[in-house]
This record gives C-alpha cells, sequence and structure tokens, in this order.
C-alpha cells in the first residue's frame, strides 16, 4: 500500500483563497436596467392593491408573470428584488413579518404538493412531519393557504420555476391549477398579486386561461446580445475582476466579449458564473491576470467537455451549441446510475 504525498501548504492556501473568493464574488449582485424594470413593474403592482385597499375598492389583484430560459438569473433578480421590497416597506422578510412569500416548485408537482410546500414555508406544517395532510383535498390545502396568506399579511405569492406545476399535468388538472391561482387574486377579503417566474413555456400555458392571463403582466427577459448589451457585460467583467484585484490579462474586449456571451449561451446567469469560474480558476493558478485559458477551465469544470467543443479554446466557437453541453452536464447520471429518461424518448425494452 503507496502512501499519497501530503498536500503542500501552498496548494491548500491557493483552495481556501479561491473558495473564499468564489463566495464573496458570488454574494454580489450587479443592478442592471433589466433589473430596475422588473423592480419598478412589482412596485407598481404592490402600490396599486394598497391603493385600492386604503379606498375600500380592493376586490382583485394584479400579478406578474417573468419569463425566461434556464441560467438567465430570474431566481437571482427576484431574490435580490423581494428582500429590496421588503426592506422598503418596513419589514424584515421573516415569517409573521413579510409581505412576501416566495417558494420553488420542485418536480414531480400538483396542487397537493406544492400547496403542502407553501403552508410549510408559512409555519403552518413542520419540516418533520411533510404527510400531515396527506388526507386533505388540494381545495382545503389552499383554502387553508388563502386564509393564512391574510393572516400572516402576506399581499405577494411567488412561484418559482412555475411551469414545472402545469407542463406534467393533464387538461383537467391544467385547469384546475389555473383556477385555484385566479382565486388567489380575487377576493373581497383578501386578494394576493401572483407572481409566476420560469421558462417561456409558461405563457403558453397561462393563455389556456384568459381571465388569469389577463390579470398578469409579462416581462421577458431577452438573450444576451453584443450589439445591445455590450456596455453592461463589459461593466460587469470590468467591475468583477478587478473587485477582485486581478487584471483582465490583456484580453481584446471587443474580440473577447462575443465569445463569452456565446459561451454563456446568452444567458446573464451563466455569463455571471463564467465570470465568477474564471476568478476562481486564476486564483488557483497563482496569476495576476485572468485570461482566456481560466474562462476555458471554468467552461469545462461546468461542463465536462472536450477540447474541441469548449468556446475558448475552439476556433469555430460560434458553431457550438453551448446550451446543449450545459443541459448535457445538468443531465449527467450519477456513477452507478442510469439517465432519467425523458418522455420523448421510448421505453426500455423488457429485460
Amino acid at each position: 500500500m503507496t502512501t499519497a504525498a501530503p498536500r503542500s501548504n501552498e496548494t491548500l492556501e491557493r483552495i481556501k483563497a479561491a473558495a473564499t473568493k468564489n463566495a464573496a464574488l458570488e454574494a454580489k449582485f450587479v443592478r442592471t436596467k433589466r433589473y430596475d424594470h422588473v423592480f419598478e413593474e412589482i412596485l407598481m403592482l404592490h402600490e396599486q392593491r394598497k391603493a385600492a385597499a386604503a379606498t375600500g375598492t380592493l376586490r382583485k389583484a394584479r400579478g406578474l408573470a417573468l419569463l425566461a430560459p434556464t441560467g438567465s438569473g430570474k431566481t437571482r433578480t427576484l431574490d435580490v428584488l423581494f428582500s429590496e421590497l421588503e426592506t422598503l416597506n418596513g419589514k424584515s422578510g421573516r415569517p409573521g413579518d413579510r409581505l412576501i412569500l416566495s417558494v420553488k416548485v420542485k418536480t414531480p408537482a400538483n396542487l397537493k404538493s406544492v400547496g403542502v410546500a407553501i403552508l410549510r414555508e408559512l409555519g403552518c406544517i413542520g419540516q418533520e412531519s411533510p404527510k400531515r395532510r396527506d388526507t386533505d383535498s388540494a381545495s382545503d390545502i389552499w383554502e387553508v393557504i388563502h386564509w393564512q396568506l391574510q393572516q400572516q399579511g402576506v399581499e405577494i405569492l411567488h412561484l418559482d420555476e412555475a411551469q414545472d406545476l402545469l407542463e406534467s399535468a393533464n387538461v383537467l388538472q391544467r385547469r384546475a391549477v389555473l383556477s385555484t391561482l385566479k382565486t388567489l387574486t380575487q377576493n373581497d377579503q383578501w386578494p394576493v398579486c401572483l407572481v409566476l417566474s420560469g421558462t417561456e413555456t409558461l405563457q403558453v400555458l397561462l393563455n389556456e386561461d384568459p381571465q388569469l392571463a389577463r390579470r398578469l403582466n409579462v416581462i421577458g427577459i431577452p438573450a444576451l446580445a453584443y450589439a445591445t448589451d455590450r456596455k453592461m457585460l463589459t461593466s460587469i467583467l470590468t467591475q468583477f475582476v478587478e473587485g477582485a484585484r486581478f487584471e483582465t490579462g490583456g484580453l481584446d474586449q471587443d474580440a473577447f466579449l462575443p465569445r463569452l456571451i456565446a459561451g454563456s449561451a446568452n444567458r446573464l446567469g451563466i455569463f455571471m458564473e463564467l465570470v465568477i469560474g474564471a476568478i476562481v480558476a486564476a486564483t488557483l493558478d497563482g496569476s495576476s491576470k485572468v485570461e482566456l485559458r481560466h474562462f476555458a477551465a471554468a467552461f469545462e469544470r461546468r461542463t465536462d467537455c472536450a477540447s474541441a467543443e469548449n468556446p475558448f479554446l475552439a476556433e469555430d466557437w460560434h458553431k457550438i451549441d453551448v446550451w446543449k453541453l450545459f443541459a448535457k452536464a445538468i443531465d449527467k447520471p450519477e456513477p452507478g446510475r442510469k439517465p432519467r429518461r425523458k418522455k420523448s424518448d421510448p421505453p426500455p425494452d423488457d429485460p
């Protein structure tokens, strides 16, 4: 039996420094015009609700659907936005002292499972007893939800990845979901502002109930484009690299930025991940500059791709289907486990 050589103190210190830097960079949030637009829209919806309540005319509440592909930064944007809105209204955001309740829809999802998750967030079900309401009907659960939202003063309900509540449902189930959500927004005692975030598929599903669709203002987060986003992305890249006390390694940003946009699948959330990943790679490398090779390392770490598929190494980088690589990495099975079968895949052969 051989004994592995001990890690050098220098290697351990670099790993610690990289981990610390990664945590600090991930905690940063860059406010953009896109953020301001979404914030102002939700602020307006909330202020309209308050004004109607003050005049005794509150019967319905409008809501918002925020649509963008996975990796665009929707969830992070709304997390920061909701925290700012709570503070603006003198709330802590903690149970019993918040305006907003945010719940992520986890697959497989249905009205009942999402309802139970909401009740758990409201403190009505202990984490240790998730099956406590198994005998309750979905309508009973949502009736309790509406009452609890009023009792706790929650005025905005956010469902993240909301398309997952509808995509796998049949026609009757989708109608029930849409009807339940619509009921939350219209109530003489406590109408709730509904915020739904998800992929573009969500818009198609919401259109199955025209009444609900009309009550939701829609904001789509456009894909990144060099022509329109060059200034914003250059600013973000410079802020993060120089803020971490690195140089940009002589990168010609006019030539490099289109490659970075393509490497992020034109999605702002992934763009930020790759910038942070490159800074971490430079820290591990002991370099004083963030260079192209560090972005290549960050992309490889994220996707486990071959060099020929890496947009930061390949000459024909613009021809690479980057999102396919990201999706492949996300769907990669754990060792010893079979890949997940998609609905479009044929069933496995019988043994």
